[in-house]
């Protein structure tokens, strides 16, 4: 529901603010108080076209705003949460017009284009008028009304889903048509760049490993010096290297032992200390004579990374997505070897989807006319007891072609009306 308005320098409007309460609101008063502005106002905060005309004089800018509680609103929730414009269960529409014509306009504090804004504004509000437009008028919410006044909301939901799996299948089967057409030289082609892919002959974390074999080799003489300094600083200097002063200290605490029993376990910590270094020691060996200085095997390596480079910039991809294209190559060219027998298959799946939402469509149909018999009674009913004996209404609804079908179904519905006896019906937004 409406919460309430601000309009702030519009026509004659200095500023006005106007809380609404539950229930029914009624303006009233004479001619030229001000009752027409407000509606006014409400339909540009909903997105209706303004201009410079409509800013007070001597006003540099309009501002208009409206605040909803969208409680019982579910459907306007899920659109402003598709829109990323969710504020829980409120809603706060805001349009700003400046006197140069320019017009901003926002939802829940974030700015987006009017006809975003006039889009929810269509989902909260109605204004009846003589020169405003009405939901139900329009041919959609027509078909929703008599799909919900007969029950057949999810049997309509079937139905599209139904199309939706037709459509799908349909698609893909035109998809490989086309692809039939020059098929013989979209072979050719991915079976090269398959040949191609496999003549590379691409390791799983190949990428990965040759970019840090080449930083290692980059870096080959200063990981070499670093390793033989650690190495000389653990064991390899003549008097001062760690293992040596570990030892030391090691027997210094071991002589003291038989004086202090307690010092027992500062001796074990320090040859399990000794024990470490030495393995330090030797995996750092191991790791310098491991350390590959050869130029020739640093220009593999490059040339290894270049050529993989190639492929995937000819390819548009990146080194790292090679295997995945591999893969969707060897796809397109199972389907294309064995597109006869695949065309086959989808045409049967194509024609089974086609004819199960044939069917549900013309039940769906047959309900309708079964709900629109009901209502254009109940309708023509009511107008008869508001004053209108003569008026009647009809929902007339006119047999799509199957190739004019639809996700809603095989049904064009439009709601038309008379209200006066003798006159032809003629569709509702032309009337009402």
């Amino acid at each position: 529901m409406l919460i309430s308005m601000q309009v702030r320098d519009f026509a004659i409007v200095d500023r006005i603010s106007v809380e609404f309460e539950p229930g029914m609101t009624v303006l009233t008063g004479e001619t030229g108080a001000g009752k027409s502005i407000l509606v006014d106002a409400l339909g540009l905060v909903l997105g209706e076209r303004g201009n410079a005309q409509l800013v007070r004089s001597g006003a540099k800018r309009a501002e208009f705003s409206a605040e909803f509680d969208l409680s019982d609103l579910p459907y306007v929730r899920a659109w402003l949460d598709e829109q990323s414009l969710d504020e829980e269960n409120e809603c706060l529409l805001r349009r700003v017009i400046n006197a140069d014509g320019r017009s901003r306009a926002f939802i829940n504090g974030n700015a987006v284009p009017v006809q975003q804004l006039k889009s929810v504004g269509e989902l909260l509000v109605d204004i009846h008028g003589q020169h405003f437009h009405q939901s139900l008028a329009r041919r959609p919410i027509q078909r929703e009304l008599l799909d919900h006044y007969g029950g057949l909301t999810e049997q309509r939901e079937q139905t599209s889903a139904a199309f939706v799996a037709w459509q799908a299948l349909a698609e893909r089967l035109q998809k490989l048509a086309d692809a039939d057409v020059d098929r013989a030289s979209r072979l050719d082609l991915l079976t090269f760049q398959k040949q191609e892919l496999q003549t590379l002959g691409l390791g799983d974390d190949e990428v990965n490993e040759l970019a840090r074999e080449r930083q290692r080799l980059s870096n080959s003489g200063r990981l070499a010096e670093g390793a033989a300094a650690a190495l000389a600083a653990l064991f390899d200097d003549d008097s001062s290297n760690a293992n040596s002063l570990v030892a030391d200290a090691a027997r210094s605490v071991g002589g003291l032992v038989e004086y202090d029993s307690e010092l027992q376990f500062v001796v074990e910590i320090l040859e399990t200390a000794g024990i470490q270094i030495a393995e330090a020691a030797d995996t750092l060996r191991r790791y310098g004579a491991s350390i590959d200085m050869d130029p020739a095997h640093r220009n593999w390596v490059e040339e290894r990374l270049d050529a993989i480079q190639t492929i995937a910039r000819k390819h548009r991809v990146t080194a790292d997505e090679l295997h995945e294209l591999q893969q969707t190559l060897e796809r397109e060219l199972d389907e294309l070897n064995n597109a006869e027998e695949r065309g086959r298959e989808l045409e049967q799946k194509r024609d089974a989807a086609k004819a199960q939402f044939i069917q549900l469509a013309n039940t769906l149909s047959s309900n309708r006319h079964k709900a629109a018999r009901k209502l254009s009674a109940a309708v023509t009913d009511a107008m008869h007891g508001l004053g209108m004996p003569g008026g009647e209404f009809d929902v007339k609804l006119d047999k799509l072609a199957e190739q004019d079908a639809r996700s809603h179904g095989l049904d064009a519905i439009e709601f038309q009306i008379t209200a006066n006896p003798g006159q032809p019906k003629l569709p509702l937004s032309k009337v009402a």
